[in-house]
């Protein structure tokens, strides 16, 4: 028995520092593999046309507008980790509010870390689709956010509805942007901290708990305008972290994940039947759009023959048969030339001294003497 114990003791250990062995080896090469990726991405494809590089340009100064660390450099930093993602990652590319995601790790990581942490929290903690086309897993969320909303807090809930909801709105922007546009920074962080650990389904709770601290604010609002005020403040006066995370995890009842799952796979579906609904309704309308432009130009073309016929058969030439047809301009009028000066030789043997007046005045009728 000692024997066999020692042999298995033996074959576990040398199993374990194989497997560290390769382990350590996976892991050199991995990081081999990872190392300057982003450098190595836009190099491969540079002078290259990405579509999203004139609105991540276009996002850089917007993000954290400023912030020391976003001067001229920062943004540098931040635009070339958002166009190696887009690159890497064409399906997704970019989507406005991933320019706060980066910013945010930018300001504590490295380039290359930031760019491996948005890579982690886009393709593997937050559903696949979340920043695909028309936001398609936010708006999922989005419904499945205000399923709890109604079980957790049906007062709450019936009020916002009763205003119009704008909170369809707000929570849009919590999600896209994972609240680091609303929450104060250290507890951003907390938050993300609970993410990370616990992944997306934190985003339901630490939403459910802002409702839950504001709950006698937002009841108390009586249109839809000061509601939307009350909960767009909310997330900006929240810097008790602590409070915030109690309520989240202890202040608002459990939901399992896979109850999240279940419905995330339930509104899937509906939701991208809706948008395809709306797309085509939408391809529908421009079609529309420009079959009325062509019937206009149509109409206008016959409108302009029918004018024109009428001004023929009425006698009226149009203006471009006029421009044809019209006369040549007359020819200039011969130059002017001056009267030729008096003939002084008439004049040079008159001794004008000796004229009488009567002969002054007839010679000045006469134009033949001038004037004195």
């Amino acid at each position: 028995c000692v024997c066999v114990c020692v042999c298995v003791c033996v074959c576990v250990c040398v199993c374990v520092c194989v497997l560290c062995a390769r382990a350590s080896k996976t892991h050199k090469q991995t990081y081999k593999h990872t190392h300057n990726k982003i450098d190595k991405i836009l190099e491969t494809n540079e002078g290259l046309d990405c579509v999203h590089k004139a609105q991540i340009e276009l996002d850089a100064p917007r993000t954290f507008p400023g912030h020391q660390f976003f001067d001229k450099d920062g943004q540098a930093k931040l635009t070339r980790v958002l166009l190696a993602y887009s690159w890497r990652n064409p399906e997704v590319g970019y989507c406005q509010s991933m320019n706060y995601i980066v910013g945010m790790l930018l300001i504590f990581l490295k380039e290359e870390e930031a760019f491996w942490v948005l890579v982690t929290i886009v393709e593997e903690i937050l559903p696949v689709d979340y920043y695909g086309h028309n936001l398609l897993g936010v708006q999922v969320d989005q419904r499945v956010f205000l399923d709890l909303v109604q079980e957790k807090l049906p007062l709450v809930y019936k009020h916002i509805k009763d205003m119009g909801d704008p909170l369809s709105i707000i929570i849009t922007q919590w999600f896209s942007c994972l609240l680091v546009k609303d929450l104060p920074t250290e507890t951003t962080l907390r938050f993300w901290d609970c993410i990370f650990n616990e992944g997306s389904k934190v985003l339901f709770r630490v939403a459910l708990a802002l409702l839950v601290l504001n709950a006698n604010k937002i009841l108390a609002t009586t249109d839809y305008q000061t509601l939307f005020v009350v909960l767009k403040s909310v997330t900006k006066q929240m810097y008790d972290c602590e409070l915030l995370m109690k309520t989240a995890f202890a202040g608002i009842g459990g939901f399992p994940r896979r109850r999240i799952s279940r419905l995330r796979n339930h509104y899937h579906p509906v939701i991208a039947e809706e948008q395809r609904v709306l797309n085509a309704a939408r391809k529908e309308m421009q079609r529309q759009l420009q079959r009325s432009e062509e019937d206009f130009q149509a109409r206008r073309e016959v409108l302009r023959q029918t004018q024109l016929e009428l001004n023929i058969s009425m006698g009226i030439m149009p203006p471009s048969s006029q421009a044809k047809t019209a006369p040549p301009p007359p020819p200039p009028p011969p130059p002017i030339t001056p009267a030729s000066p008096p003939n002084s030789a008439r004049f040079s043997s008159i001794n004008f001294s000796e004229m009488t007046e009567e002969e002054r005045r007839k010679a000045k009728e006469s134009e033949v003497y001038p004037d004195d």
